[in-house]
């Protein structure tokens, strides 16, 4: 299940720089950007753990990027979400198969699926938030902000682990 859930976030998060980089008259990168999905999805095909960190940093420089050359923020945040939900999805994936047979698969499959909902929901809301509120303020208060989202983030993390 979790590989499935990989392949299509992958899929999207893809397809959503691509459309808005060809849309934007950048070709070059958008055939770039279909490369470096295909290197993806063999890396997950031949179980190139290794490789994903790097294929999801360079899909968020692209879409962070895409910003400055004027494709829609929201769409952006939204692939960079689904990259990260790619990524996530397939090191689980690469976890399960690691793991024993014997371990209650589903019970911890639905437990992950509810911990990433959960996350996304929060990245959606507190990106959503950031695009609608346009504040003037100082580069402290931004890093003091971001780590205030990181506490609170880690800080549901623990309450669902222990609600489990």
């Amino acid at each position: 299940m979790s590989k499935k859930y990989s392949l299509l976030c992958t899929l999207l998060g893809f397809s959503i720089p691509v459309f808005g980089y060809w849309s934007t008259g950048f070709k070059t990168i958008s055939g770039i950007l279909i490369a470096i999905f295909i290197f993806w999805m063999i890396a997950q095909w031949r179980g190139w753990s290794w490789l994903y960190p790097f294929v999801l940093l360079i899909g968020v420089a692209v879409n962070a990027a895409g910003t400055w050359m004027g494709i829609s923020p929201i769409l952006l945040i939204l692939s960079s979400i689904l990259l990260l939900l790619a990524w996530d999805f397939s090191n689980y994936t690469l976890f399960m198969q690691l793991g024993d047979s014997n371990d209650q698969i589903r019970d911890t499959e639905r437990f992950h699926l509810t911990n990433i909902t959960v996350y996304l929901v929060l990245s959606a809301c507190m990106s959503l938030l950031s695009i609608a509120i346009h504040l003037k303020t100082s580069f402290i208060i931004a890093v003091l902000l971001v780590i205030l989202s990181i506490a609170g983030i880690f800080q549901t993390t623990r309450w669902l682990q222990r609600s489990r």
